[in-house]
């Protein structure tokens, strides 16, 4: 592949990077509380049902790209909404992300260096 053909494949790439950035919902993780945690495994009736799928699918520091792939009926909005009803009663936790939770591994990725190696 030349060099012009790999740019045009790259920059769209970057490009959808940088926007994801822009957004706050991806720049989250999402993890259980203990309450969180006691809904899920009591399945608890007093939990919506929607509220105990999504709780079900966090087990750890979950980004939300990772319960988009697997919750496809939801729009995003309506995933981040329903993120954020989880968050304020108290069944998950929102933390901010750090480099090391970079999901397709372009964070370290730099054009110019891609240029130099002539790639």
């Amino acid at each position: 592949m030349r060099r012009s053909e790999l740019s045009k494949v790259l920059k769209p790439l970057f490009r959808s990077r940088e926007s994801a950035q822009d957004g706050l919902v991806d720049k989250r993780l999402y993890r259980r509380t203990s309450a969180g945690t006691a809904a899920w495994q009591r399945q608890d009736p007093g939990v919506l049902l929607d509220y105990r799928r999504i709780l079900g699918l966090i087990e750890s520091d979950t980004h939300p790209d990772s319960l988009r792939a697997r919750l496809a009926r939801y729009s995003e909005a309506d995933l981040s909404h329903l993120l954020d009803e989880l968050v304020e009663q108290g069944l998950l936790q929102a933390v901010e992300a750090g480099e090391h939770h970079d999901l397709d591994f372009t964070g370290s990725f730099n054009l110019a260096d891609l240029r130099k190696a002539g790639l």
